[in-house]
């Protein structure tokens, strides 16, 4: 398949679920065994110790209306392959009620909003691979799905230099609000489409698509094609040598930091490109 990116670095990842404190854990049918409940999550306070908070809290409000968008969407959820695709950052989303997190509207067409050109990756490739997607429906500054609750960037008060209003002094009821509406059901579909893959009898591979910027806190990234795994790499190594292969810079690294809490599998792959037309 024909693939031509936009000027931002695409980065996908493939890996086996690992267990992080303060995550549910499953085990390899994707069924629950054991969560911490969202009231024990830390409370998040801004360095200058201002508890003042930005967003209402209500906790018996739904966070997302009905003009928002879903937590998640499914793409071709009934798709032949033995492999899961996910797009943690596919979305800028922010539900009505949360405003713009008081941020201009050009924050949130920067990359610290979303993984750009990651949600039309993945279709493409849901497409190209006959396998299901699922995309997650909100930016990360709302709440990253890609970091534990609690976690220092589960909801950022700064993201690249760049201040979030909206993220400042909240309370633990609007954090478990964010952690309920938005990050479970995501994970949660997840977990649910990886079990039915199961049940078809063949271990599922996941792979999840992510992209970043050429340079990042003045370090440059000069790599066209990079590919992380957790501790598997019977995955990353045959698409590694195919792509360095095909004369692209390939950057290889084992990755065991605070991912995604999943257990199933075990690679992790990440695929850069640059603003060039590559065939994958």
């Amino acid at each position: 398949t024909s693939l031509e990116f936009s000027p931002v670095h695409l980065r996908a990842t493939v890996f086996f679920y690992q267990a992080e404190a303060g995550i549910r854990d499953y085990d390899v049918t994707g069924v629950q065994t054991c969560a911490r409940p969202i009231s024990t999550m830390d409370k998040q306070v801004p360095p200058d110790g201002k508890t003042d908070e930005k967003t209402p809290s209500n906790p018996a409000a739904p966070l997302i209306g009905p003009g928002d968008p879903p937590a998640f969407e499914t793409v071709n959820a009934d798709g032949r392959a033995a492999l899961q695709l996910v797009s943690d950052h596919a979305s800028r989303a922010v539900p009505g009620k949360l405003g713009t997190l008081g941020l201009d509207s050009a924050d949130l067409d920067r990359h610290i909003a979303y993984d750009i050109g990651a949600a039309e990756v993945t279709r493409l490739l849901a497409a190209a691979l006959d396998a299901g997607a699922i995309l997650a429906g909100y930016s990360r500054l709302v709440i990253d799905v890609n970091r534990p609750p609690g976690h220092p960037q589960s909801i950022p008060e700064i993201s690249d230099e760049t201040a979030i209003p909206g993220n400042r002094g909240l309370s633990g009821a609007d954090q478990a609000l964010r952690v309920a509406a938005l990050f479970e059901p995501y994970h949660d579909a997840i977990h649910q489409a990886l079990a039915h893959l199961w049940r078809r009898g063949r271990p599922p591979a996941l792979f999840s698509i992510h992209s970043f910027t050429p340079d990042f806190d003045d370090e440059e990234r000069p790599w066209d094609v990079g590919v992380l795994w957790n501790r598997d790499p019977r995955i990353a190594r045959p698409l590694m040598e195919t792509l360095a292969a095909k004369g692209l810079h390939v950057r290889s690294e084992e990755h065991t930091s605070e991912l995604q809490s999943r257990r199933n599998l075990v690679c992790r792959l990440l695929l850069d490109t640059k603003k060039q037309l590559h065939t994958l």
